[in-house]
């Protein structure tokens, strides 16, 4: 009878251990989906704006802009059960939601030729790309520790 309680006992201690293990193995897994998810996007904005930066063409810097509010809008739609990437992706959603406004604000500007308002809006993306940097950093080092 011992004999049966001590099997019994193993085998619900080995059961724990499957599935605690299972639950880690989970957890990391959805930790490095969500962390592909937002370097993606990421990339895919960088490659998509990055011609266009030069640029002095009304369409391009508008196209900048909706670039900035799309990217915001699937950083939000990205799903995640951990705090850190879920508060990260949303300060990222809204930096990128901020540079949209500005570069748009920039556009208005520089069509009507408003030089205080293009040099504010110019102002305004140094200060969002200081913010962008610091967030990205943040999740690399979160997602990719060295």
């Amino acid at each position: 009878m011992t004999r049966n309680i001590n099997i019994f006992n193993k085998l619900i201690i080995f059961s724990v251990l499957i599935i605690t293990n299972f639950t880690l193995f989970s957890c990391a897994n959805q930790k490095s989906l969500t962390c592909k998810q937002i370097k993606t996007l990421v990339t895919d904005l960088s490659a998509k704006i990055e011609p266009a930066l030069a640029s002095d063409n009304v369409v391009e810097i508008k196209a900048i802009a909706q670039e900035f509010e799309m990217t915001s809008e699937k950083l939000l739609q990205i799903e995640t059960n951990d705090d850190f990437l879920s508060q990260s992706t949303e300060n990222l959603a809204s930096t990128y939601r901020e540079y949209g406004e500005v570069t748009s604000d920039f556009l208005q500007a520089f069509t009507t030729k408003n030089t205080e308002n293009a040099i504010a809006s110019k102002q305004a993306v140094n200060q969002l790309f200081t913010k962008q940097q610091q967030l990205v950093h943040e999740i690399n080092d979160y997602c990719y520790p060295p």
